[in-house]
């Protein structure tokens, strides 16, 4: 067989040729261009000479990808280091103390690429949002109604496609459901096939970038072009790829379109966020209550120059497989709106990227990608009251698992010398493994400027590395963002499902050791399943045995609620005594609010428990999560508290996705289906105005249970056969100064949460009757009244509780209780907090109700 014609290269320098000129052949250009005019030193901290500037500017104008490059080589970028574009940016000085953001510094030893977003000026993305075709469309539906009916046809589409998205009915389902509704009413309402439903969304899904790359080398192509009929080249491996056959490959993965997402959040929250940004109150100093009263966020929005409308997000990307029998996993990057209320914020959750494949996605391709859309987001102007307002949008925090940081950071793992990103504690080999050994003398800090220097000196070396760092990371291109402290521990991988679970394990299987009791099993069981915690809790109590199964917020609870009453007499006291120490240090940075002293009684409680735990356990103590923990007090004070940036929200929100698949087949383009019909469903919704009673049933449909923040509401029929007894009519007339008319209930409803007497004997494996009431006391509810005075309230009639100390030392949220006498310590109460049931009841805590996964706004 004849060898095939060898390839005529640069065609476009021909006379007649149509052909554009190759994207590597531009890059290559503006690369010697850039190299030529970045002579000037652009880097903010200044820290590379002169004559390593000129090395890695030659090295970025003429570098080459090669077939040797490692994973993640991909067009235009020497991705086998991670190497991408900083941009030629000064956005002023970087901070040693890790207070203040992070820049691309050095900027001009860093490769180029085709991305304009970060020289252009922002530009405004509302023009393409206004929504005037889902406007028109609805208008036009508006304008017919049901037969025999006042409801429009506007009004049953918005019905019918809320009870498609929050029930993810399958495709097949929602054919069925359309033709029922017609046949019902006897007319066209609804489109009448999937085909033509699916055509009301169909203009959004163009607006979803494709972008290819090959498995092989994993080198990027390109985006996905409609008008484009050649096929996509790889400059690495010389292969040629049509955009159909990538397509049936699976080699592709998706980013959304930011200003989109972003501008349907706002939408949906337009009143509350211009509250928030406008009417922000200065921070008080050394008290930490959300992470935008962090140093860190304050420092950003002060050196960045940014204006009170500007919002700050917050990213995350984790893998969650898709099917049990199969490896592949669906990788999402997430993001969330740090200025929203922490409720509002959590259930706000939107997608930016997605990845789908077996192996995991290399950041110097799918983050490049990300990163590179999110720098063109330019201004967004949106509207409050009529008034403009414009916003740009900066990433100030990334929280994710030690995996997904070390490899979005381009440095090596946890399990490698210098594997961690806030110090440069080195780690020491212990049977072939690295343990974390606590030294008397604390490693030093890393700063972002030390950082952006050892990355350089990585790319220039021949090293693997150079203090675990391998190279740039595409996170440099993002403006203001500190690669330190805009990373912080996450809560729930590293104290929840690593150490706590660590230590449990090491109680209940390492045989022949003074920790061990296996053999206690039975009894820790029986202790953990008769507790009774508060229906605010979003799991019962499991045992023991079942501890493979626990969810993060299992662990959670047995942490902070139910680890040392259990463990009472049953573990030695000093391994008790060592665990208490985590346990209070938790309980101190997961507050509403954190204050200076408690981030420095954490720290000193952390520093012990560290150091002890060595001491005690040996080297199988001494794992990365429990090095984490030294790091703990810091990620407080620079990015608030622990509740703030912890990946539960993100978890959830990668379940909701996975709901999205219905089939095998196209995995990704579902869940983007999925995600765009979401959001023309709450585009729809601005535009389609519901009577109170349809607004009533599309609540019903969507589960939407609205409390107001104050109101409390009895439940159920009233008792009648309860009588009012002396004591509880002198504490009336002493309380209001009269008896009014009084009507008793077992049940109220205060904010969203049930709370019930003592008496009321239908739940089983939950107890509300024990509160915290205003004033700090322990009280136990004996009757809940409805009571007439000068307007009719809910009164809780309560039996005080005795409070002493608990007994497990460093411990102060754990208090023992003992009921009082029949008929003592009687006290009335307007408002009261749900605490706990039994021998032993926790001071009030804030983010139970955000780890539960109810996102109700409720202090337990």
């Amino acid at each position: 067989m004849s060898a095939a014609p060898r390839k005529r290269y640069r065609r476009y320098l021909e006379p007649g040729q149509p052909r554009e000129v190759p994207r590597q052949t531009l890059h290559n250009q503006r690369s010697k261009q850039r190299g030529q005019d970045d002579s000037a030193d652009n880097c903010d901290g200044g820290s590379t000479n002169g004559e390593q500037q000129q090395q890695m500017q030659a090295s970025s104008g003429n570098q080459g990808c090669t077939a040797g490059a490692s994973v993640g080589a991909s067009d235009g970028d020497c991705a086998a280091r991670g190497v991408d574009d900083a941009g030629s940016r000064n956005d002023g000085d970087d901070s040693e103390a890790c207070e203040e953001p992070a820049h691309a510094e050095d900027g001009s030893w860093i490769d180029g690429d085709d991305s304009e977003g970060c020289e252009q000026p922002a530009e405004e993305c509302s023009e393409d949002l206004n929504d005037e075709d889902v406007r028109s469309y609805l208008e036009e539906c508006s304008k017919e109604t049901l037969p025999n009916q006042r409801i429009s046809k506007a009004q049953a589409l918005l019905l019918i496609l809320s009870y498609v998205v929050y029930a993810g009915l399958s495709w097949s389902q929602v054919e069925g459901l359309l033709k029922l509704v017609n046949s019902l009413c006897g007319c066209n309402v609804v489109p009448d096939s999937k085909f033509l439903f699916r055509n009301l969304w169909k203009d959004r899904m163009k607006s979803i970038g494709i972008n290819f790359y090959l498995k092989t080398c994993v080198a990027y192509l390109g985006e996905k072009n409609p008008n484009r009929s050649e096929d996509l080249n790889c400059i690495i491996c010389r292969t040629s790829s049509a955009d159909q056959e990538l397509m049936k490959k699976g080699s592709f993965f998706l980013i959304f379109d930011f200003g989109r997402q972003l501008y349907d959040v706002i939408s949906r929250h337009t009143c509350h966020l211009y509250d928030r940004l406008k009417n922000a109150a200065s921070p008080v100093g050394g008290v930490y209550r959300d992470i935008t009263h962090g140093r860190i966020y304050l420092s950003i929005r002060k050196q960045l120059q940014m204006r009170w409308s500007d919002i700050t997000l917050t990213l995350n990307t984790d893998g969650a497989p898709v099917f049990k029998s199969a490896r592949a996993s669906v990788w999402p990057i997430l993001m969330m709106m740090n200025e929203l209320e922490f409720n509002l914020r959590f259930r706000e959750v939107f997608i930016g990227g997605l990845w789908f494949a077996k192996e995991h996605p290399p950041a110097s391709l799918f983050l490049k990608a990300f990163v590179e859309a999110f720098n063109r987001i330019g201004t967004l102007v949106w509207k409050y009251e009529g008034i403009p307002v414009k916003s740009n949008f900066f990433v100030t925090c990334c929280c994710v698992d030690s995996p997904a940081r070390a490899s979005m950071l381009n440095m090596m793992k946890y399990n490698a010398y210098y594997g961690c990103p806030w110090c440069l504690e080195e780690g020491t080999p212990v049977d072939r493994t690295i343990r974390w050994i606590p030294s008397r003398q604390a490693a030093p800090l890393r700063t972002h400027r030390s950082m952006v220097q050892d990355m350089q000196a990585a790319f220039n070396s021949q090293e693997r590395d150079v203090r675990g760092m391998r190279g740039p990371s595409p996170l440099m291109k993002l403006k203001g963002f500190n690669m330190v402290c805009c990373m912080p521990p996450d809560v729930m991988h590293c104290v929840l499902e690593g150490v706590t679970q660590q230590l449990l394990d090491l109680w209940m299987t390492a045989t022949g050791n003074t920790w061990y009791i296996g053999q206690h099993e039975k009894v820790l069981d029986k202790r953990i399943v008769s507790l009774k915690p508060p229906n605010t809790f979003c799991r019962l109590p499991r045992p023991v045995k079942e501890r493979a199964q626990w969810k993060a917020s299992e662990w959670f609870y047995w942490l902070l609620f139910y680890s040392l009453p259990c463990l009472k007499g049953v573990l030695p006291v000093v391994f008790l005594t060592h665990f208490a120490l985590l346990c209070q240090a938790v309980f101190l940075l997961m507050q509403e609010s954190v204050d200076d002293r408690d981030i420095a009684e954490a720290e000193k409680l952390l520093v012990c428990f560290v150091s002890r735990m060595y001491t005690l356990y040996g080297p199988s103590g001494a794992t990365y999560n429990v090095h984490q923990l030294l790091h703990l007090s810091k990620s407080v004070e620079m990015v608030g508290p622990l509740w703030g940036t912890s990946t539960f929200p993100f978890e959830s929100a990668n379940g909701e996705l996975l709901k999205h698949v219905k089939a095998a087949q196209g995995v990704p383009l579902q869940i983007a289906e999925r995600c765009v019909m979401k959001s023309w469903l709450a585009t729809a919704a601005k535009f389609v105005t519901l009577s109170a009673f349809l607004e009533g049933r599309k609540n019903k449909i969507v589960s939407a249970r609205k409390f107001s923040p104050e109101k409390v509401l009895v439940l159920g029929a009233p008792l009648l056969s309860v009588r009012v007894d002396s004591l509880v009519q002198q504490l009336f007339v002493d309380k209001y100064g009269l008896l009014p008319s009084i009507t008793f209930y077992a049940r109220a409803c205060l904010n969203g949460i049930n709370v019930h007497t003592n008496h009321y004997a239908r739940p089983v494996k939950t107890c509300t009757s024990c509160v915290k009431v205003n004033d700090g006391k322990y009280c136990l509810v004996t009757h809940i009244c409805s009571a007439l005075l000068d307007v009719r309230m809910v009164v809780f009639i309560c039996e005080e509780l005795v409070i002493s100390e608990s007994g497990f030392p460093h411990v102060k949220y754990i208090h023992k209780c003992n009921r009082p006498p029949p008929g003592k310590n009687l006290c009335l109460y307007s408002t009261v907090r749900c605490v706990a049931n039994g021998r032993y009841v926790c001071s009030a805590f804030f983010c139970e109700q955000n780890i539960s996964g109810d996102r109700k706004n409720f202090k337990k």
